[in-house]
């Protein structure tokens, strides 16, 4: 047989680069359609807890808890993902290709939506990225009416509306909290609301969330602890206002503490804080 000419190799190898050339963008971009695929779907499941919250389903709020670690997400039923129906999980996850590069909710690594209206008192963003590429990236994000999106959405104005904080954190040193006989008191210009705790316990914490109507208008909170009644750090209070839903002006306090209030909220959405001598001065999430 008739030896191959050294022409011939050359355009061999030649055809050989032509078609691994070839190859290459094709993975490239199936890494490309996989994070694209892996955002749309965050988009959908996070839509489906907004959904199933806005229709009352099993009278309970959803959402979405993501774990950077395992590069997953999941739908649980619940006011937050600690005192989730566990049995009601909904486990995705992302493609092998790709993984969660950093999530920045109010909440953590997890976001609820609010009954009735779908807002969220946890908007923020989450961050994908290629394995292999980590400049490719694709973002999701959550805006505080609870809109959802893998592109930035637009700032609403707040000219004509009022805005206060939304999340912030307060130390309660010194003093425990009697979580069987003490209230959560609310205090505006012309209404008081009474919540007990004891009514309001999940997983060892206080977990309280609610729409309350004031003259006719909403407004939305939320108040719970992180940390309960620590022997050496005390009570770590975490209190969540939606920025589009408060137009009064608001004192929270505890039954039990004597001292004074823990927060002092204006009609600006302004905060002050309270004249407890165990809360210390909140701390804007």
């Amino acid at each position: 047989m008739k030896g191959a000419t050294l022409l011939e190799v050359i355009i061999g190898i030649a055809v050989l680069f032509i078609l691994v050339a070839i190859a290459l963008p094709s993975s490239s971009t199936k890494k490309t359609t996989d994070i694209q695929i892996d955002a749309q779907q965050i988009v959908s499941t996070l839509s489906l807890a907004r959904s199933r919250t806005t229709a009352s389903e099993s009278a309970s709020q959803h959402g979405v808890f993501f774990d950077v670690v395992s590069s997953s997400y999941t739908l649980f039923e619940g006011s937050d993902y600690i005192s989730r129906d566990i049995g009601e999980d909904q486990v995705f996850e992302l493609s092998s290709s790709v993984e969660i590069s950093s999530v920045s909710f109010a909440g953590g690594n997890e976001i609820v939506f609010e009954r009735i209206y779908g807002s969220t008192l946890q908007s923020g963003s989450l961050v994908l990225e290629l394995v292999s590429d980590p400049s490719v990236t694709s973002t999701v994000l959550v805006a505080p009416s609870g809109q959802i999106d893998t592109s930035s959405p637009l700032a609403p104005s707040d000219n004509g509306r009022v805005v206060d904080s939304r999340h912030v954190h307060i130390e309660y040193v010194g003093r425990d909290i009697n979580t069987s006989i003490e209230n959560i008191v609310l205090t505006f210009p012309t209404a008081t609301e009474i919540i007990p705790i004891s009514d309001n316990m999940s997983g060892g914490e206080i977990v309280w969330s609610s729409t309350i109507m004031v003259d006719g208008e909403e407004q939305q909170l939320s108040i719970q602890t992180h940390r309960l009644n620590d022997i050496m750090l005390g009570t770590q209070l975490s209190i969540k206002r939606d920025r589009g839903f408060n137009t009064k002006a608001l004192e929270v306090s505890l039954s039990g503490d004597v001292s004074g209030e823990i927060i002092i909220y204006t009609a600006l959405g302004e905060l002050t804080p309270g004249t407890s001598i165990y809360a210390s001065t909140p701390d804007i999430q």
